[in-house]
């Protein structure tokens, strides 16, 4: 009998084959295929799991499992329940699947119960194909047949088996943005971030709710799409939402170690990536959010092995401008009210990097919003707003969100005068800037519900995503 199983290698799970047969010898389990000390472990719990349940084990016959491939080392975590479903279909004790090699992954206990194993929800599957494992409150990315216990195999999978359809659309379910109310700035913002998924830098004094729009947005963008549960592994009934403290360490937030672990920057795919307080982090984050905030991917070096990970998010950032948090860039009268010396402010502006600032498609200061009152917008409006306004980009032919939309095509449908008059300093100074105005500009005109993007348009996307970027830039203190 073959099944198929997985196995940890590095920092993911590969698919392994499993071949079981009955020879004469000693009723006992001999694996084959360079096994580790734990994997032999787990013949006694496979042996004692299967008595429990009420199943017969072979007499006078040994039970021969290779594993393939054979020239690498194989761990027993989550072999244990297709070891034990191979020797039950072998020996006829259980009715046939369906398919000719099935995929199983689970552990068993001494009493025989089947248990999903915490990194399940990392399996990639092809289309189609089903995983039976353990019970799971949580869906998975793909079909599965969820056991209770051994003896569930006796049921019939196409009857009373417990078949959970792949995680999607339906299972959905959106969290609740707390209901509050937004002056019309800081409302417009968000709402151009969660249509668009524009990553933002907002910049401001402390207490100006900078954190608590941003904390806001996971409730309001897109709901996963369909290569978001093939990439992304969701664990979750929403798109993940990663917030680090600012104390999180390099290893951490990229990645890596003993076990080779997965970092927040990879945990964060197909959701949002949230930092508070962005100028307090490590200035190794900093550089290592370059990478997959411009390519969707990370790779990570570990004793001269190279591993790259999926990491396409929603990048997040808040942060204060000086110590006492109350710098603000421009001059004025608001910032007057800083009391850090210009050394001290210098010092801490220092740690933005331009290349890093570069990376965000919008920066705004928070500064400027104003208080709640009359004009406000609540939370409900702005929900509402994005979602008629990804309607609408899925209405004209926009498949992903304008974050990823193509600039040379946007940058072609504009008029003669929007191209070489409105957009012709941005064009010399930053191709990335160009970009970035092009997709906030068609985001702004979603919105708005308009096929052609206008000069007002532009006008508005060359305020958030180059004018914002050079006074920041700009500022030392």
């Amino acid at each position: 009998m073959r099944v198929s199983s997985f196995m940890r290698q590095s920092a993911g799970l590969v698919p392994i084959e499993i071949e079981l047969a009955l020879a004469p010898g000693l009723p006992q389990f001999t694996f084959l295929g360079l096994p580790d000390a734990a994997l032999r472990e787990s013949a006694v719990r496979i042996r004692a799991a299967l008595r429990e349940q009420g199943f017969k084990l072979p007499k006078a016959k040994q039970i021969l499992v290779q594993l393939r491939p054979n020239n690498i080392r194989k761990s027993s975590k989550g072999l244990d329940l297709a070891v034990a479903a191979a020797y039950l279909w072998e020996s006829a004790q259980i009715p046939k699947p369906d398919v000719e090699i099935p995929c199983l992954y689970g552990e068993l206990t001494l009493k025989g119960d089947v248990l999903a194993p915490d990194d399940v929800e990392e399996i990639e599957l092809n289309n189609g194909s089903s995983l039976y494992t353990g019970y799971r409150e949580r869906p998975l990315a793909f079909p599965s047949y969820q056991l209770n216990r051994l003896n569930d195999f006796l049921r019939s999978p196409n009857s009373n088996f417990r078949r959970v359809a792949a995680l999607g659309e339906d299972l959905w379910r959106r969290p609740l943005a707390k209901a509050q109310a937004f002056t019309a700035a800081p409302a417009h913002l968000a709402e151009i971030v969660a249509a668009g998924e524009h990553s933002v830098l907002v910049a401001g004094p402390q207490g100006s709710g900078k954190t608590t729009l941003l904390s806001s947005v996971p409730a309001w963008i897109e709901e996963p799409r369909e290569d978001a549960i093939q990439k992304a592994r969701l664990s979750t009934l929403w798109r993940p939402v990663q917030q680090p403290h600012h104390t999180a360490t390099p290893l951490a937030m990229i990645g890596g170690g003993a076990k080779a672990s997965l970092g927040e920057i990879t945990r964060a795919h197909g959701g949002v990536l949230l930092l508070d307080e962005l100028l307090e982090f490590r200035s190794e984050v900093q550089e290592a959010l370059r990478e997959p905030v411009e390519t969707g991917e990370i790779t990570v070096i570990r004793a001269g092995v190279s591993q790259t990970h999926p990491s396409r998010f929603l990048l997040l950032a808040t942060t204060n401008l000086c110590a006492c948090g109350k710098f603000v860039p421009g001059g004025g009268v608001a910032a007057q009210s800083c009391i850090c010396s210009s050394r001290v402010r210098r010092r801490k502006l220092g740690r933005l990097t331009g290349p890093f600032l570069d990376r965000f498609a919008l920066v705004d200061f928070s500064h400027e919003w104003g208080a709640v009152g009359e004009g406000s917008r609540d939370s409900s409006d702005i929900q509402a707003r994005v979602a008629n306004a990804i309607e609408f980009r899925k209405e004209r032919g926009g498949l992903a969100p304008n974050a990823y939309a193509d600039a040379a095509i946007l940058e072609a449908s504009l008029t003669e005068f929007q191209r070489d008059t409105l957009l012709s300093d941005i064009r010399r100074v930053s191709r990335r800037r160009l970009i970035a105005v092009l997709r906030v500009a068609r985001t702004i005109a979603d919105l708005d519900a308009r096929i052609a993007i206008s000069s007002e348009d532009l006008d508005e996307a060359i305020r958030f995503a180059y004018r914002r970027h050079e006074l920041l830039a700009m500022s030392d203190g």
